[in-house]
């Protein structure tokens, strides 16, 4: 693709899945977790191990979106495929940032809000586009969040790793 003359200036994952949620560990279906794993953590490496060559824009930039379930600090009992799963897209996130560190390419992993979606449900706090707006100004460099892990929210603010 690169000889076609195309190039990407950002790369988005931001497909998954919540299942077995409030599942005690002991009734826990291993296939929800190796499908959790299929879709929020190896789909987004499939997308970067196969676009990265094309990433070649100024200022260029992977999100990948988390959740604040993904922070070992705030750990809770329950949903293990989707916070597990979210954990470990941060420390892929964060391996990329090291990988990627001489090309200039922003890496982060975006919680973006309880928002009022299917998943998030009619009482969440907060709208989407409001999130999308926030992640946008980070891809733009509008906002150049400070994090130590590039763990934040759609804001910019530093989540709990």
């Amino acid at each position: 693709m690169q000889q076609e003359g195309r190039t990407l200036g950002a790369i988005v994952n931001n497909a998954a899945i919540l299942v077995a949620r409030n599942t005690q560990i002991e009734s826990l279906d291993m296939d929800d977790v190796v499908n959790t794993f299929e879709i929020n953590l190896y789909g987004p490496m499939r997308v970067v191990k196969h676009f990265l060559p094309l990433l070649t824009e100024k200022d260029a930039a992977i999100i990948n979106i988390s959740s604040e379930a993904g922070s070992i600090t705030n750990a809770y009992p329950g949903d293990y495929p989707y916070a597990i799963s979210k954990t470990a897209l941060n420390m892929f996130s964060q391996q990329l940032l090291s990988y990627v560190k001489g090309r200039g390419i922003q890496v982060l992993s975006i919680h973006p809000g309880w928002m009022r979606t299917d998943m998030g449900g009619a009482t969440a706090p907060n709208d989407p586009g409001n999130s999308a707006r926030g992640i946008v100004d980070q891809i733009e460099r509008k906002i150049v969040p400070e994090s130590r892990f590039n763990f934040v929210d759609f804001s910019g603010k530093e989540m709990p790793i």
